[in-house]
């Protein structure tokens, strides 16, 4: 076969899991790009490099349906989780669906309290602050965040307990401890001359580290949220979302 990754890839069940897939030797390939089957011990094509064979794609495409909550991966989908595998070895990250819902939900229902986290309710406050720092920690920077969040920084510390990210909430705990009172203070001028008075060491290494921490995650973080979010289902009117079945 000859032709586009993406047309072999809405196809791939049909084919056998000893080919292997040739690909356009360029940069950054996509699904356009054009690929070229051929069986084990067959000269690589001109113009083209190896990227996976069938079988490869196969165990891709598992993972990703085992980490969609049992989906089938779109040929868009598919496209993206084969070529990330192929460049790093890694299986994509997946958003949980549901998560994803609980996400956007949270995020709607700040605007409904003029931006106050303070005033969302238990459960959709809990999962806000959780991703927000994810959000804000990538973007700026821990010290940003603190900055921005003072008032909720201790919310988000019990959030990240109550859903049982416990190695986020350690290194959470470690970044407060060096702070005179074991906390951020609540008011930001407050904290900003406490931040402006640390060292380089702490101001440079040590954010830079705990920022470095919690954004890698070592808590499966989609699978607590998800069972929090389930637990909670009623206050993320989960009922509305497409496709719920309880």
């Amino acid at each position: 076969m000859r032709g586009p990754l993406r047309d072999l890839l809405a196809s791939v069940r049909d084919r056998d899991p000893d080919l292997r897939i040739y690909i356009d030797d360029v940069d950054e390939p996509s699904g356009d790009s054009e690929i070229e089957l051929a069986g084990t011990g067959k000269t690589e094509p001109f113009g083209k490099r190896y990227l996976l064979a069938i079988r490869d794609v196969f165990k891709v495409l598992e993972v990703w349906s085992e980490r969609s909550g049992g989906r089938d991966a779109t040929t868009e989908d598919a496209c993206q989780a084969v070529l990330y595998y192929a460049r790093y070895n890694e299986f994509i990250h997946v958003p949980d669906p549901i998560v994803e819902w609980a996400r956007d939900f949270s995020r709607a229902q700040m605007e409904k309290v003029d931006g106050d986290a303070r005033r969302l309710p238990d459960g959709v406050r809990q999962c806000f602050l959780i991703h927000d720092i994810h959000f804000d920690v990538a973007c700026s920077g821990v010290d940003a965040w603190l900055e921005r969040h003072s008032d909720v920084a201790f919310q988000t510390l019990r959030a990240l307990r109550e859903v049982g990210a416990h190695h986020a909430a350690d290194a959470m705990d470690r970044l407060f401890a060096v702070f005179p009172n074991g906390q951020p203070p609540v008011d930001r001028e407050e904290l900003e001359d406490q931040i402006f008075a640390f060292g380089d060491d702490i101001k440079e290494r040590f954010f830079s580290e705990i920022g470095d921490e919690l954004l890698q995650w070592k808590d499966d973080i989609d699978g607590l949220m998800r069972a929090y979010v389930l637990k909670h289902a009623k206050a993320f009117h989960l009922s509305e979302m497409p496709g719920w079945k309880n």
